[in-house]
């Protein structure tokens, strides 16, 4: 492999002897790897727009420069070192012998002039995974990702594979606020394995696994966990963790049992309750002593027998017995979901009381939902994972608006590009995704381990459960107090969560876009309605929409107005957002 002279940077070996763990505070670790992350997307979005073929030369030198130079940069500087991938047939070789290390000005003039242009995109990055901060002189962090160059290159018909890399991240302090820069892009080792949310590197004696907070090293005899602020050492049958604040709890041999609800994990001896761990505030209560419980902030393990143990984090339970490890994985509400306290209400409309918009009692259960819609930048997580394949981009079109406000059906627009049928700009990643169908929002919903609501969730989410019934619109009788519609919109959707939100905390349920809901249509549905948790037709030819968008006036924008389409249409004002059921004892 030839090296430059100027190569002065260490890429970080994960090695446990290594690391110093740090005096950062959680939030600020937080704050590091998530900037880390958004390097790494961004970067992408430049490549991508390197090869879009719309583009003047000097725009695309500008973003090239403006990328190592300046302000808004994502690299420290001009010479962040990139291990070329450039090269089909050197990458496909696979022995790491003829790769080159440019600086990241050489990179982007030859990603420029030898990779052919595609305006669909011609790079794509998925499984993108953060590490545990590490401290040496410097703080730095870790991005592995897989790499795939979809075009081809310029001076060879050979096709580009699928590849790992990883990017060196550095952090520092600027103005008392923290800044990352990439500082260099390498490949993998070889015997490193990406998966969805960890990086694993198998050695002769042990095995070495990178989560976003911790490393662990799995010997013959033992497990060893390196936290920022903790090393734990687990044996087949005991935990020896090297931290304050834990609490143990001796008790002779029982039966026990663990119970996953949608609020908690509860350990029970027999029928009595033992341990409760809260998933919304991670608070553990001892309700009794069992034989042998180790307890922190982060888990609780709890030694049953001898040879037998349970480790319960935020997301998951493994259990363990000698060295077979199963391990549970469970969803429960993220920091972007409010509970919504379940309750009674007058769904539907006085204004019209028309059998589409009948006044009628409904009562719906607890629920949790999405405090905005679901983002660009949410749902391109979801298929950059799982490779779904939307009925927009199978089927090559969706309608976009004219300047008229008239729907025209446009071919090669997917969930990709923006209401305007151009690829959004890093501004737009938080703007709600359009182009989705409701086929394509139940989809996303699966995968977040959620659901599309239900029209009765959505009205009394919207309405503030109870506390708007008065309102037109979701937290106000103005719908330019909560909402983008047509007179506001300047034709366009917008960044989540910039207008006011509603009595319990929900945004943008008045336009911006109109959401999908689980519902069959019906218009005579709320004649016959049932008064628990409605679930709508059994049958139907579309789909309920709700909430009015960016086109629409604040008519259709009302708590109440009903829309509907077939659950393969998709539109440049059209989304979704998700809910999941909760516990009514929450």
């Amino acid at each position: 492999m030839k090296k430059k002279i100027y190569i002065l940077l260490t890429f970080f070996a994960i090695s446990g002897s290594n690391f110093a763990q740090t005096n950062l505070s959680p939030a600020e670790i937080k704050i590091i790897q998530e900037q880390a992350v958004t390097l790494i997307e961004n970067y992408e979005v430049v490549l991508n727009t390197i090869g879009d073929p719309t583009l003047s030369n000097s725009t695309i030198n500008d973003l090239m420069y403006n990328s190592y130079s300046g302000n808004n940069r994502i690299f420290e500087d001009s010479y962040a070192i990139i291990e070329s991938d450039l090269n089909p047939k050197i990458i496909n070789k696979n022995d790491g012998s003829e790769i080159e290390d440019y600086n990241i000005a050489k990179y982007f003039t030859d990603f420029n002039l030898f990779i052919k242009k595609d305006m669909n995109g011609v790079i794509s990055f998925s499984k993108i995974n953060v590490s545990p901060v590490i401290q040496k002189n410097n703080i730095y962090v870790n991005i592995f990702f897989k790499s795939e160059i979809l075009s081809s290159h310029t001076e060879s018909e050979d096709q580009f594979k699928k590849i790992n890399r990883t990017a060196i991240i550095k952090a520092k302090k600027v103005n008392n606020s923290w800044r990352c820069f990439i500082i260099g892009i390498k490949f993998c080792e070889p015997n490193l394995k990406i998966s969805d949310n960890k990086i694993e590197k198998e050695y002769s004696v042990f095995t070495e696994t990178a989560y976003p907070d911790h490393f662990e090293f799995k010997f013959n005899d033992r497990v060893e966990k390196i936290y920022n602020n903790r090393t734990e050492v687990y044996y087949f049958d005991k935990m020896i963790s090297l931290t304050d604040g834990e609490v143990k709890v001796e008790n002779s041999n029982a039966n026990y049992s663990f119970v996953d609800y949608q609020d908690s994990i509860r350990i029970k001896q027999g029928d009595h309750l033992k341990v409760v761990i809260d998933k919304n505030t991670n608070n553990i209560s001892c309700i009794n002593s069992i034989k042998s419980t180790f307890i922190d902030k982060y888990k609780v393990q709890v030694i049953l027998e001898d040879e037998k143990s349970a480790t319960i984090f935020n997301d998951k339970t493994l259990t363990k017995q000698r060295e077979s490890v199963k391990t549970t994985y469970f969803s429960f509400p993220d920091d972007d979901m409010i509970l919504v306290h379940g309750g009674s209400f007058q769904m539907g409309s006085q204004e019209d009381d028309s059998n589409d918009n009948k006044t009628h009692n409904v009562r719906v259960n607890n629920f949790y939902i999405d405090k905005h819609e679901v983002t660009y930048k949410q749902f391109k997580a979801f298929i950059d994972e799982t490779g779904f394949i939307t009925d927009a981009e199978r089927d090559g079109w969706s309608y976009i608006f004219n300047k008229k406000g008239e729907k025209v059906k446009t071919d090669n627009i997917n969930w990709r590009f923006n209401v305007n049928g151009v690829k959004p700009t890093l501004s737009e990643f938080d703007n709600p995704v359009v182009h989705v169908t409701w086929n394509d929002a139940v989809a996303y919903a699966n995968w977040a381990g959620k659901r599309l609501p239900t029209e009765a969730e959505w009205e009394y989410a919207a309405r503030g459960a109870g506390f708007g019934n008065n309102m037109d619109f979701s937290g106000s009788k103005k719908a330019s107090d909560v909402g983008w519609y047509v007179k506001n919109s300047d034709k366009t959707t917008h960044k989540v969560e910039q207008k006011l939100k509603n009595e319990i905390n929900i945004y943008d349920m008045t336009g911006n876009v109109s959401e999908w809901c689980y519902d069959w249509y019906d218009e005579n549905y709320y004649i016959n309605s049932p008064e628990e948790n409605p679930q709508g037709p059994q049958v139907g030819e579309n789909k309920v929409k709700r909430g009015g968008s960016w086109i629409d006036d604040d008519e259709k924008c009302k708590v109440f107005h009903r829309d509907s389409g077939a659950n393969g249409y998709r539109s440049a004002s059209t989304g979704f957002r998700c809910v999941m059921s909760a516990t009514n004892d929450n």
